[in-house]
């Protein structure tokens, strides 16, 4: 027996309207969710290594080391750019990731990689 259940939750994001699909009374979403959360925390934890291990801040300066920076994949490069450059301008809002990848582009290109 299935059934759906709609309902409307209060985020961190505002006001959402869920639809769950329940099969035999397990709430399917929820488990969803649950292990979408977990993925961030991990993907989370795995950048902030990578970032301490990569960016270092000396004075009014940013530097990457290359090297580590390329051994990562590109979503973790761009997460990385992102975190980056949000801590340079203080801003909440990451830059489009198309612009990341033009940027990582020219890294793998060896231009303006200092």
């Amino acid at each position: 027996m299935a059934a759906l259940a709609i309902g409307l939750s209060l985020g961190p994001l505002g006001l959402g309207i869920l639809a769950f699909y329940t099969i035999k009374g397990g709430w399917k979403i929820f488990k969803s969710i649950k292990n979408l959360a977990s993925s961030r925390d991990t993907i989370d934890l795995y950048l902030d290594k990578i970032y301490k291990d990569s960016v270092s801040k000396k004075k009014n300066k940013i530097f990457i080391s290359y090297k580590k920076f390329n051994s990562v994949n590109d979503e973790m490069k761009m997460r990385v750019l992102n975190k980056t450059i949000k801590d340079i301008n203080n801003s909440y809002y990451p830059m489009r990731s198309q612009k990341i990848f033009n940027l990582i582009n020219q890294f793998k290109q060896r231009k303006n990689a200092k």
